[in-house]
């Protein structure tokens, strides 16, 4: 342990994410959830994510998407839509909708922010998941 330094317990000190050792006091290695704590998305929370996604398609998360998949890059299994699933603590493109939504609901309307690039044919369509039976 050439950078931490070994204490009686068993365990040893050194700059782990929040103050963790590495190491809980038996020797044993901690949990990779504990170690990830402080690094802002859990181990579990980017795949929570794609299982409420591929729920709301009706199919299931890949569990080897990208490229240790044998079947699709996607992160869901779905036959017919290739879905690309992201979660970061903010999006600009979601800012925009934000401010959206706040015009929408003093008109009693649904959001809908549409997204283009110069030169580039056709356009995107930003819509949240619960308004999406509206259109």
């Amino acid at each position: 342990m050439d950078e931490a330094r070994q204490r009686e317990d068993g365990a040893h000190e050194c700059a782990c994410p929040k103050g963790g050792s590495g190491r809980v006091p038996s020797g044993r290695p901690e949990p990779q959830s504990r170690l990830l704590e402080g690094f802002g998305m859990s181990d579990k929370a980017w795949k929570q994510f794609e299982r409420r996604v591929a729920a709301f398609f009706k199919t299931e998360r890949n569990a080897l998407s990208g490229g240790n998949s044998k079947l699709t890059r996607s992160d869901t299994l779905h036959p017919e839509l290739f879905i690309e699933c992201k979660q970061r603590k903010r999006f600009a493109a979601v800012r925009l909708w934000d401010d959206t939504k706040r015009l929408a609901d003093k008109e009693n309307k649904t959001p809908v922010v549409c997204l283009s690039e110069r030169n580039r044919p056709g356009f995107w369509i930003l819509v949240h998941s619960d308004d999406l039976t509206k259109l």
